[in-house]
């Protein structure tokens, strides 16, 4: 194939057809890049060119010709837009799983900041540049961050619809990524406590089925929930203090559950939930809620008015 303005000979490079004389581009195609341009870099011909400024030289510091010069100007703004279009890949990959979550435009913008400015530190970071070859790991990493910073899903959870999208990583893997990141961007992570859960747990339990049941019971769904909270936070002001490494989302839900349960008795009514509906509502393993469930009824033992 020869080129209809100059007659070069049509190449492959970096996923085009190329003039090798003068640089033209005719369509795209699939190929494996060819060239990176950096100050030194190595072309598709095995050529090493020199980029100073705007002008281009060989391997012995000689300026190109205004052909080659055309030539790799084009390359260079080939390459240019390539880089730009991975990265945009990534950033569409954010919105993408956000609007599949529904997590909104609030936690959605907050994960591109997140992916640019860590993309943008990392390019600056010589000894880090290997992060950059796994910007998918990054840019779900920034989308989880945002998640739990916003405090609207635990991280198993986070971690669990993500996992059911096809996007493969432990909890443990993902955290891990976080906390680099963290430091690379010099923003602490905070840690999510189990006092930030209490009140996410309680409005997840706002649900229309749940409401529905208590109007069908008598119950008046506002008292209910103000009762419910004031309970749940006179508990865990009882057990803030202790030690252990607990599950702070599951402690949480089992501080509801040992609040309905303080309720019910009060009233003098049977209880609303058991272990394992309360389980299903707020997205928990039962087996892990009981185990919660255990630990808190032995604490509070000592307590009267918590069985």
């Amino acid at each position: 194939m020869q080129c209809k303005e100059c007659k070069g000979e049509i190449i492959q490079a970096n996923g085009y057809y190329v003039c090798s004389n003068c640089g033209l581009i005719y369509t795209d195609i699939t190929v494996d890049p060819g060239y990176l341009y950096e100050r030194k870099t190595t072309t598709g011909l095995g050529s090493v060119i020199l980029r100073s400024s705007f002008l281009f030289y060989d391997y012995q510091g000689r300026k190109l010709s205004a052909g080659k010069q055309r030539m790799f100007s084009r390359l260079a703004a080939i390459q240019k837009n390539i880089q730009i279009n991975n990265q945009n890949k990534y950033v569409s990959l954010i919105k993408k799983i956000s609007a599949s979550l529904q997590l909104g435009n609030i936690i959605q913008d907050k994960a591109i900041r997140l992916y640019t400015r860590t993309i943008a530190k990392l390019k600056k970071m010589r000894n880090l540049k290997s992060y950059l070859k796994n910007k998918k790991r990054i840019a779900i990493s920034c989308l989880v961050w945002s998640v739990m910073d916003q405090n609207i899903m635990a991280l198993s959870q986070i971690v669990e619809k993500l996992n059911s999208m096809g996007f493969l990583y432990s909890k443990k893997h993902i955290m891990k990524v976080i906390f680099e990141l963290s430091n690379i961007l010099g923003i602490p992570y905070k840690r999510n406590t189990c006092e930030s859960y209490l009140e996410l747990t309680i409005n997840k339990l706002r649900n229309p089925q749940f409401v529905s049941e208590l109007r069908g019971l008598g119950i008046n769904p506002n008292k209910y929930f103000l009762e419910l909270r004031n309970m749940t936070f006179e508990i865990y002001n009882y057990v803030k203090d202790l030690k252990g490494a607990r599950n702070p989302y599951n402690f949480a839900s089992a501080i509801v559950y040992h609040a309905e349960k303080n309720l019910a008795k009060a009233d003098n009514r049977n209880r609303l939930f058991t272990t394992d509906k309360l389980a299903i509502m707020l997205n928990v393993k039962s087996s892990s809620l009981k185990d919660h469930v255990a630990y808190l009824t032995n604490v509070l033992k000592t307590q009267v008015k918590v069985i």
